[in-house]
């Protein structure tokens, strides 16, 4: 008999982030019979009206192990006593003031708390035996190196112009668009290509190879995941100083780190358009063992647990 695994996550208007969907694939590769039970209410009202039908979920699916993603959706899925359950902590339900406590909180009743990356295992002020680190790692099939006029010409972009990736939808306050779109202003003959809503992997692999660089001024990151997707590409980036950037990067030639002034974003764009090359950032993803097939046997081996 197959492994079973409930994924506890977000899915306001059943839209699943593509970093869980990729989990679940590469589990369900490895063997293990996986289902979903979508969180698509807000507020405490709204959880408490789920309840009845995740019961009845865990009831007939009859997992092995629950496993949550996001800290709110952990500690809804820590209501009820009949399974064991692994929660995985993105970013913001560490590092926002406003969600941490629950985090906190979901994390002395589950069997094992995970972090998708070391900022965020250190962000803690606590260390429990059963804390571990495990990325979601990237599709390192579907995020390749790819000729970058073929790349233009394939989404029908100007294969002379200059192209600056900003990687989400800019109505988001803690990307900090307003930084990104004042420094490429000031730099000049430069397109902003903002990516938000939903697009298959292999359109955002067409994207990420297109640009020039991607420009990446959050305020808080738990991985990022997107740092991850550009270095498979070979693509240069820009970052400011946050979550696993520094430590992901180091020894990557093109990527560089920037502050929040003005000017040291717009010293750092001329810098990167001065080099004009593309990085070695996919074999510091290999070697950092990124790849979302290794981290699924990690899962599988927690699971086995």
């Amino acid at each position: 008999m197959k492994t079973r695994v409930l994924i506890v996550c977000g899915g306001n208007g059943n839209k699943i982030a593509p970093f869980i969907q990729l989990q679940k694939e590469n589990l369900e590769n490895l063997g293990i019979e996986v289902e979903y039970f979508l969180i698509n209410r807000s507020g405490l009202f709204g959880y408490l009206s789920l309840l009845p039908k995740y019961w009845k979920t865990v009831r007939h699916f009859n997992p092995k192990v629950i496993h949550a993603h996001y800290g709110i959706s952990g500690f809804f899925a820590l209501m009820q006593l009949r399974k064991q359950v692994i929660i995985s902590y993105i970013g913001s339900d560490i590092l926002l003031n406003g969600i941490k406590f629950i985090s906190y909180l979901s994390m002395f009743f589950s069997k094992y708390s995970i972090f998708i990356s070391n900022y965020l295992f250190e962000s803690v002020p606590f260390k429990r035996a059963n804390f571990k680190t495990i990325p979601y790692g990237i599709n390192l099939d579907k995020f390749h190196p790819v000729e970058k006029v073929f790349a233009r010409e394939s989404l029908g972009w100007d294969v002379n112009k200059i192209y600056c990736l900003f990687p989400s939808a800019k109505e988001r306050p803690e990307k900090n668009f307003e930084l990104a779109s004042k420094a490429i202003r000031k730099v000049g003959k430069i397109e902003l290509i903002e990516i938000g809503g939903t697009l298959s992997l292999d359109e955002l692999n067409l994207i990420f190879n297109a640009c020039d660089f991607m420009l990446l001024t959050s305020f808080h990151e738990g991985g990022p995941q997107v740092l991850f997707e550009a270095l498979a590409v070979n693509l240069p980036v820009i970052c400011t100083d946050v979550g696993a950037v520094r430590q992901t990067i180091e020894g990557v030639d093109g990527c560089l780190i920037c502050s929040y002034e003005l000017n040291d974003v717009v010293q750092k764009i001329n810098i990167i358009l001065e080099l004009s090359k593309r990085t070695n950032g996919r074999k510091r993803i290999q070697e950092l063992q990124l790849d979302s097939k290794i981290q699924a046997l990690r899962l599988l081996d927690l699971y086995s647990n």
